[in-house]
């Protein structure tokens, strides 16, 4: 019973997920094509405006001229560019590691997080099963085990997602 429950939970979150991801990805190429419509018009717009330049240029001095004048200015926008994306991409020196005295041990980075977060799960569990709550102790004790394989990072993943995913759901009710 608590297996086929915690079967279609499961399978409802990824449904939930792979609509989440669908629904994000439909987004994302509208906005990349609407962004590469704007692209290529104001390509056009700076290739007709470079074009009315050089005819106006041509027409007060040579075409040869205006060729050049527009070739210059050009040739300084790039320079600009390039000075500027120079500077800006500067990178920051690296921290040096942790003295050996202040790095943790490889014992401590290993405890589970249950432990971690100083609450014995496997009691709270065997305390809801022994009051009559069956289903949620062993949601508690699966909870545990799933948290034993974790690292620090992946359970604060794991909370955003859960989060995201419940946030949702109440937004849909």
């Amino acid at each position: 019973m608590a297996r086929s429950f915690l079967e279609s939970w499961v399978n409802r979150l990824k449904a939930s997920a792979r609509e989440e991801i669908q629904e994000t990805a439909r987004s994302a190429a509208l906005y990349l094509v609407l962004y590469g419509v704007a692209v290529v018009a104001t390509l056009m717009a700076l290739v007709f405006l470079t074009l009315a330049v050089f005819w106006w240029l041509g027409e007060q001095l040579s075409a040869t001229s205006a060729a050049l004048i527009i070739t210059a200015f050009y040739a300084i926008v790039a320079a600009v560019v390039l000075i500027w994306a120079s500077w800006s991409g500067e990178t920051a020196e690296a921290s040096p590691p942790p003295p050996a005295e202040f790095a943790s041990s490889p014992d401590e980075d290993m405890r589970d997080m249950p432990s971690k977060m100083g609450v014995d799960l496997d009691t709270v569990a065997r305390m809801l099963s022994g009051a009559g709550f069956r289903t949620e102790g062993l949601i508690v004790s699966t909870s545990s085990e799933v948290l034993r394989q974790l690292t620090p990072l992946q359970f604060v993943g794991l909370v955003f997602v859960a989060s995201f995913l419940v946030g949702r759901k109440l937004r849909r009710r």
